[in-house]
């Protein structure tokens, strides 16, 4: 497994206010623009690139304190960014009940 700390680890926040907004990277993660083992932070998850250009475009879904991945993501299940989005969205522990 990589670690977070190697290269390859984008750090997005989406920010209402950005130029480069989560929609933007949302859309690249399913073009498979970010090569194998890269990392994404958004919406407080941390996704891991599982896939390559031989295989599907998969990423693990790591909680931002743990290594384990909660959840493999096939993005070709997914039609649109704003789908993808909004699933991702389950997994924010700052969006997570108390």
């Amino acid at each position: 497994m990589t670690n977070r700390d190697e290269d390859g680890y984008a750090v997005v926040y989406p920010n209402e206010d950005a130029e480069w907004t989560a929609a933007d990277v949302l859309g690249e993660l399913m073009a498979g623009t970010y090569a194998h083992g890269a990392w994404v932070q958004i919406h407080g998850v941390d996704l891991r690139l599982a896939g390559s250009s031989h295989t599907q475009n998969v990423w693990y879904v790591h909680p931002p304190d743990g290594n384990e991945p909660v959840e493999a993501l096939n993005l070709s299940a997914f039609r649109t960014a704003s789908a993808l989005e909004n699933y991702l969205k389950q997994f924010d522990p700052s969006t997570s009940p108390a």
